[in-house]
């Protein structure tokens, strides 16, 4: 499903970080009995399985009903389902349209707006407190609007993943009468890539879930066979070793973006805590050939380099070709997927020639399998990362300030 070549880590890779057995047998043992912060990586029991038929049922009438779907929602419980369905894509034709929703600029809700009919659009709200501002306030003006329009309020049209029992979020899903979908407790939305915040979204776009989960159970079970030598722990321990505090993760095509965006995330608010952690970079090939890769080449030398791609790409990309004529000598009559593969590795030529340190991780292909491997792994890495620098990967108290001034600053009026 994916490998991963590491360059110049001077044996960085092999060395095994102290108690590095004692740390993945903690992890693993949690898991395994059923510690609700590490459930997700029990690999037996994800909750789209546990819950399919009344799961399909809803999804069969989504997309049945709507031409488009729009989530609402912040942080990770927007870019898990965005990661999975940018990677597998979403090339089923009988599939709603889906937007995302996740940013209270006014411009970028008008436009949205402008792209979708709001009488066939369906809206998924998503939050694990039930209580996150711009949920609620995002979900209070696409109420207001569609009021605006003299658009009912019709139940069937909201579906809500939450804490059922708790929140501002159920409270006014229960009024409207929107279809609640429990969240699973303890599973902040970062690390929700197995639950149905991304697998039900997934179901709708048309991805295979079951091969997508498939995929991700076997990325979990390959840790808890091999623990501090399984892929994900490795990957965690090279990390480590190089006592680089910047790691810049550069995806060759453009649908790696929302899960670098993601892996950013889960990075750095996993892990940035008690003076610790690491700064995620996120750009994309080759387009930072022509911006970042000078300053990454002969900079200051603090950064560790991720470069994602694929080992096969489907034959339609292979279709797209340029132009026989020899006029254009030596790109004439080459496969555009032949030159983004000689961006990909001249890149990591460079890299190489400087004697930086570089994780070539290749997925076999961009199937749903795939992509559940790619997943799984990057959670148990940041897991892992989490309890070598002996910090809770599952908090980030370091927001909670900004939470609550921000509800304190709507009292003001800045004038804006």
């Amino acid at each position: 499903m994916y490998n991963i070549e590491y360059i110049n880590f001077n044996n960085a890779d092999k060395k095994n970080v102290p108690e590095a057995n004692k740390i993945a047998a903690a992890i693993s043992n949690k898991a395994l009995a059923g510690d609700p912060y590490y459930k997700a990586l029990k690999g037996d029991n994800v909750l789209f399985a546990d819950n399919k038929d009344s799961y399909t049922q809803h999804i069969q009438q989504i997309r049945k009903n709507f031409t488009d779907i729009v989530v609402i929602a912040m942080g990770g419980a927007t870019l898990n389902p965005q990661a999975v369905i940018s990677l597998v894509g979403n090339h089923d034709k009988e599939a709603p349209a889906i937007h995302y929703l996740d940013n209270t600029d006014p411009y970028y809700f008008l436009e949205l707006q402008q792209k979708i009919t709001l009488n066939s659009t369906a809206f998924l709200v998503i939050s694990n407190s039930g209580q996150t501002l711009e949920t609620i306030s995002l979900f209070a003006v696409v109420l207001e609007t569609l009021k605006q329009h003299n658009i009912k309020n019709d139940p069937n049209r909201f579906f809500v993943i939450t804490d059922p029992d708790d929140g501002l979020l159920q409270n006014i899903a229960k009024k409207i009468g929107a279809v609640i979908l429990p969240h699973e407790k303890n599973i902040s939305g970062r690390f929700s890539g197995l639950t149905n915040v991304t697998t039900f979204l997934s179901a709708i776009a048309g991805i295979n879930v079951e091969s997508y989960l498939a995929g991700a159970n076997e990325a979990i079970a390959n840790f808890h066979q091999n623990k501090e030598y399984s892929k994900p722990a490795k990957s965690a321990i090279a990390l480590y070793n190089t006592a680089k505090p910047m790691v810049v993760n550069l995806g060759y095509l453009q649908r790696f973006n929302p899960f670098l965006e993601w892996y950013s995330q889960i990075i750095a608010e996993s892990l940035g805590k008690e003076g610790k952690g690491y700064t995620p970079i996120r750009g994309v090939g080759p387009n930072d050939q022509h911006s970042m890769l000078q300053l990454y080449l002969e900079g200051t030398r603090d950064k560790l380099f991720t470069l994602f791609y694929t080992d096969k790409l489907p034959k339609f990309c292979h279709a797209i070709k340029t132009t026989s004529n020899p006029e254009f000598d030596y790109i004439a009559d080459k496969e555009l997927s032949l030159i983004n593969a000689a961006n990909f590795q001249a890149t990591i030529h460079a890299l190489k020639a400087n004697n930086l340190p570089i994780r070539k991780f290749l997925l076999n292909d961009l199937s749903a399998k795939s992509v559940g491997a790619l997943i799984a792994h990057s959670m148990i890495e940041v897991i892992f990362l989490g309890n070598i620098l002996n910090i809770n990967p599952f908090d980030q108290p370091g927001v909670e300030l900004i939470k609550t001034n921000s509800k304190k600053y709507l009292t003001l009026d800045f004038g804006i």
